[in-house]
């Protein structure tokens, strides 16, 4: 007989471990993620497709040879290659945070999911716990780390200089080889709606992504559903947003709509940085606009995590940004549990041209950033989550090093591609971010 369930998500992801091997997860039995152009796969770590949306219905895709085999090996204790996105990003054994919430969020149901799971990974029936969910790449910026499968902005206006942007996957041997998706894209709605309500009971999570998910129209028809069904206080939303939407169509955002879900909605704002930089950075982005809807956000108390993507153009500036942020904020993060409110440190790994791994390529650069990392840990009030990442993730990318033809490659690009957008969106790189005039300059020696 199971124990009292866990308080907290740590001690509920660790149950499942404990019990399931340290590589295990859920998400091949508990979700799916609906990605661009209706690539539908285990989660957003995977782009190996277990089917399409505009072909099938997700309880065939459930089922398909490929899932099957998944949760196969995971079961035999092996780490599926389709899930590299994950493993390969793990130190020690410590789970990502998609794995980890996959975890988290089956802990209901997973013990039953896996005692019917026949020996080929067949699954008789479904109880998902939660979803990722895509409609389009419709959005209204245009940012470094992004690319047109996820911005029509950019699919629109700067397709040539992302398409070299995002232009290499490593293979072994020094080679090189192009990918790239983009083209405008729109994902169909009513097997979303149709699934959701068949499942009402399981469920407890939607994830709302994007392109901008408070553009998408059909965002608005499930929101629109689920309060009809009296169902805002049993499935969650979790969605991010640039911040720059508050109002669709004439209703109110969070009046109109989160407002029904209360403290049963999260919503992850994305920030870069601030003033010239955070502008530069994410290309739309308004300083004002963004704040006035996290305060609106939290008028209503709903949660809210401001997710800052550690890159080339923040890495040498950290600790000004962070620190600026917290005291902008006006709370103390660290207080434990503090609710409604929490930062949360991701990483560009991709384009690589703009990664903070770049600064290994200067020695004092490389140094630099390090000592910002040191300076953010130090600050008392950032939330203990917010700390551990940055050593258990930030600081690693930047002892990474690049091999000589590789260096070569991604510098290249790295200034290719500033001066395309200094003249294509008329701004200053080199005005914007004096402390990466070394690197740039460097770049362009590498193939001298």
């Amino acid at each position: 007989m199971r124990k009292t369930k866990p308080p907290f998500d740590d001690e509920r992801s660790q149950f499942i471990l404990d019990k399931y091997g340290k590589d295990f997860c859920a998400a091949p039995w508990t979700s799916l993620h609906e990605g661009p152009g209706g690539l539908v796969s285990t989660c957003c770590k995977s782009r190996d497709p277990i089917g399409w949306s505009h072909e099938q219905s997700f309880e065939e895709m459930y089922n398909s040879s490929f899932i099957k085999e998944v949760r196969t090996q995971i079961l035999n204790g092996e780490k599926p290659k389709q899930c590299a996105g994950c493993y390969n990003h793990e130190i020690d054994s410590v789970p990502t945070g998609n794995r980890r919430n996959s975890n988290v969020k089956s802990y209901d149901t997973i013990d039953e999911l896996i005692k019917i799971t026949e020996d080929d990974g067949t699954l008789p029936y479904q109880k998902p716990t939660w979803l990722d969910l895509l409609w389009s790449n419709k959005c209204n910026f245009a940012c470094l780390g992004c690319s047109p499968s996820l911005s029509s902005t950019i699919e629109k206006n700067y397709s040539d200089i992302f398409q070299n942007l995002h232009f290499h996957k490593e293979i072994k041997g020094g080679q090189s080889k192009k990918v790239f998706m983009g083209g405008d894209w729109h994902n169909t709605n009513q097997r979303k709606i149709e699934y959701i309500l068949k499942h009402k009971d399981t469920l407890n999570l939607l994830h709302l992504n994007g392109g901008e998910p408070f553009l998408q129209e059909g965002v608005y028809e499930l929101l629109d559903v689920l309060i009809k069904e009296n169902l805002t206080k049993k499935i969650g939303i979790w969605s991010h947003t640039n911040g720059s939407i508050n109002r669709f169509k004439g209703k109110d955002l969070v009046e109109d709509y989160l407002s029904h879900w209360g403290d049963n909605c999260r919503i992850t704002m994305s920030l870069d940085h601030y003033g010239k930089r955070g502008e530069f950075i994410r290309y739309g982005y308004k300083e004002n606009k963004w704040w006035q809807t996290f305060k609106k956000l939290r008028k209503i108390n709903i949660d809210v995590t401001v997710q800052i993507c550690y890159n080339i153009f923040n890495c040498l500036t950290f600790y000004d940004f962070v620190k600026n942020l917290i005291d902008t904020i006006g709370e103390d993060l660290s207080v434990i549990p503090h609710i409604g409110i929490k930062l949360k440190f991701g990483i560009w790994h991709h384009p690589r041209p703009f990664a903070a791994g770049m600064t290994s390529l200067d020695k004092n650069l490389n140094q630099k950033a390090k000592e910002e990392l040191e300076k953010v840990f130090e600050i008392k009030t950032l939330n203990h989550e917010a700390k551990r990442q940055v050593y258990a993730n930030l600081y690693h990318t930047l002892e990474s090093e690049m091999p000589l033809w590789k260096a070569q490659e991604v510098g290249q690009v790295f200034v290719d591609t500033v001066d395309r957008l200094d003249e294509r969106r008329n701004v200053k790189f080199h005005d914007t971010f004096p402390e990466l005039h070394h690197l740039y300059e460097k770049c362009k020696t590498l193939n001298k």
